[in-house]
C-alpha cells in the first residue's frame, strides 16, 4: 500500500520548463511556481525562439524576484519535444518536474509531490490529476464517463486521493496525464537521455521507461490548472471536452498519425519489446500493421486500406469500441463526406 510520506525537504527539486509564444500566460505559470508552499531549488527555463514578448517577461520575472533561475533561448527552433530534452539535460535535481508555459500550479504541488517521493521508494514517476480552465483562469467542466479517471484520460476508475501503480501494458497504448502533471526520479531521467529518439512526446516516453521497472504511478488529486485555449501548442485541447469531431481536417489526422507511427517504431525496440506481456507484444506487431494501413487511408483516400483498418481496431485496443471514434471518421474523411 502506497502512504504519503513527512515533510522533509531531503530531495533537491529541479523544474524543466519550455517556452514558445505564450506571452498572455506565462507570468502566472511563473508566480505559481514562485508561490509554493515548497519551492523548488532549480528551474531551468529554455526558450523555443519565440517571436513575441515571451523571453522579455520570463527575464524581468527573474529580475524583479532576484532569482539564480536559469533562462536561455535556443539559436534555432528545436520543437517542443527536443526542447523540453534540452531543459530535462540541464537539470541537477533529484527529482525533475515538467513544465509548460500556460497553466497555473495549485501552491502546494512541490510539497506535496516531494512527500510521496520520500515516503514510498518504489515510485519512480508520479503523474496526477487536474482541472481544465479556460483564457480567463475560471474553471472548465470535465465529468469522468463510467468507469473512467482523470478527465477521461484513464480507461478505468480510481478513487479520489488514491495513488495507483499503473503498468507497462496499460501505459503503451495511451498516456495517463498531461507532461505538466509530471514528476519523476533523476535515474528516469538518465535511462531517458541515454535512449530518447523524440520517437514519442517526452512525457509518454518517461511515463514508458518508469514502467518498465514498476515504477510508473498516478495520485488521483488535481495539483494543477490545465489552462485549455485556441493556441495549445502540445498536450490537450478544447476538443478534449467538446468531443472528436468525425470531420477533422487532413492536418489534424495526420499528427495524429504521425504520433501512432512513433509509439509503433518505438515500441519495437528490443528492450521495450521483450519487456512487454503477451497483450503488449501482440498490441505492438498490430499496431505497425494499423499505422500502415492509416497511412494509405490518410494519404491516398483509400476505402480498401480503411477496412483492413477497421478489422485492426479490434486487435489493437483492449476496449475497441472507445476506439472507433477516429476510425469512423477516417471513413468519413476519404470518402469525401468531410467538410472544413
Amino acid at each position: 500500500m502506497i502512504v504519503k510520506g513527512t515533510v522533509d525537504p531531503m530531495y533537491k527539486l529541479s523544474v524543466a520548463m519550455t517556452t514558445y509564444n505564450g506571452e498572455k500566460f506565462v507570468y502566472k505559470q511563473l508566480k505559481s511556481l514562485y508561490e509554493q508552499t515548497r519551492r523548488p531549488d532549480q528551474v531551468i527555463i529554455i526558450d523555443d525562439c519565440s517571436t513575441d514578448s515571451t523571453p522579455q517577461i520570463v527575464r524581468d520575472f527573474i529580475k524583479e524576484y532576484q532569482l539564480d533561475w536559469h533562462f536561455e533561448i535556443n539559436e534555432s527552433n528545436l520543437g517542443y519535444k527536443k526542447n523540453f530534452c534540452k531543459a530535462i539535460s540541464l537539470t541537477d535535481g533529484d527529482i525533475i518536474f515538467l513544465c509548460d508555459q500556460d497553466d497555473i500550479w495549485h501552491n502546494e504541488k512541490f510539497e506535496t509531490i516531494e512527500n510521496i517521493f520520500i515516503g514510498n521508494p518504489k515510485v519512480d514517476c508520479i503523474n496526477t490529476s487536474f482541472v481544465f480552465i479556460d483564457d480567463e483562469d475560471k474553471p472548465l467542466q470535465s465529468e469522468n464517463k463510467r468507469g473512467m479517471s482523470n478527465n477521461n484520460l484513464i480507461f478505468f476508475d480510481i478513487k479520489p486521493n488514491d495513488i495507483v501503480n499503473i503498468d507497462l501494458n496499460s501505459i503503451i497504448r495511451r498516456n495517463i496525464s498531461p507532461g505538466c502533471t509530471v514528476a519523476f526520479r533523476s535515474k528516469i531521467k538518465d535511462i531517458y537521455l541515454q535512449n530518447t529518439k523524440h520517437l514519442l512526446p517526452h512525457d509518454w516516453e518517461i511515463n514508458i521507461y518508469s514502467a518498465l521497472s514498476g515504477g510508473l504511478f498516478f495520485y488521483n488529486k488535481p495539483l494543477i490548472s490545465y489552462r485549455l485555449h485556441g493556441n495549445n501548442t502540445i498536450g490537450l485541447s478544447l476538443k478534449h471536452i467538446n468531443g472528436f469531431k468525425f470531420r477533422g481536417n487532413f492536418i489534424q489526422r495526420l499528427n495524429i498519425l504521425n504520433e501512432q507511427i512513433g509509439l509503433s517504431e518505438f515500441l519495437l525496440k528490443p528492450f521495450i519489446f521483450d519487456k512487454l506481456g503477451k497483450s503488449g507484444k501482440k498490441f505492438a506487431i498490430h499496431l505497425k500493421s494499423y499505422t500502415k494501413n492509416r497511412q494509405k487511408c490518410i494519404n491516398n483516400n483509400s476505402l480498401i486500406s480503411w477496412f483492413f483498418l477497421f478489422k485492426d481496431v479490434f486487435f489493437i485496443y483492449d476496449k475497441p469500441l472507445k476506439s472507433l471514434r477516429s476510425t469512423v471518421g477516417d471513413l468519413f474523411y476519404i470518402t469525401g463526406l468531410k467538410k472544413k
